[in-house]
């Protein structure tokens, strides 16, 4: 594997490149989930190893650090967004009670919507499958509105059960929506 200023590529090793295209890695259109508890528990988790392992003074200005990680690490479960973990992280660094220790608010992008298709039918759980309560139809006066189910030629009615979607099978303990995400 090695890296241009156009990308990755891999080759055989030990072997001439043929070109410099040879091998390369295509990464446009990577998408990928993210757990942001999982994400905050391990910047939490490096922050307070980087202070024990790097801050100036072994005696941690007098901190207990063990004990400010119980402290702190308790209040986790209730970070609910980015900013959340840098006001937790200030407050656990400010018992070290130094003026030149900061930390600044981290990545933040802004996140892209995700896009959730939809059937236009309500719903309802029965015999463990997701039944059809209500079709909706086209709206003539909103031709935004699309009715995927009610489209001539399906004879979708109401009383059918959706068993799968795009071939991934859909019983009562999958989310629907989940299997419209980005469609």
């Amino acid at each position: 594997l090695y890296q241009t200023g156009n990308g990755f590529n891999i080759v055989t090793a030990g072997q001439k490149v043929a070109s410099p295209t040879a091998g390369e890695v295509k990464l446009g259109g990577i998408q990928q989930l993210v757990d942001p508890a999982a994400e905050w528990k391990q910047v939490f988790n490096e922050v307070w190893s980087m202070q024990k392992d790097y801050f100036y003074v072994e005696n941690m200005h007098g901190a207990d650090w063990k004990a400010m990680k119980t402290k702190y690490e308790k209040f986790l479960p209730f970070v609910n967004h980015r900013s959340d973990l840098g006001y937790l992280l200030n407050e656990m660094m400010g018992e070290m009670v130094v003026g030149h220790n900061y930390i600044y608010p981290g990545d933040q992008p802004s996140t892209p919507s995700v896009s959730v298709g939809v059937l236009g039918a309500d719903y309802t759980l029965n015999n463990g499958y997701y039944q059809i309560v209500k079709l909706f139809t086209r709206l003539e006066w909103n031709p935004s509105f699309k009715a995927p189910l009610a489209e001539p030629g399906l004879n979708i009615k109401e009383g059918d059960y959706i068993v799968a979607v795009n071939g991934t099978e859909l019983t009562e303990d999958k989310d629907i929506y989940s299997l419209f995400d980005n469609t």
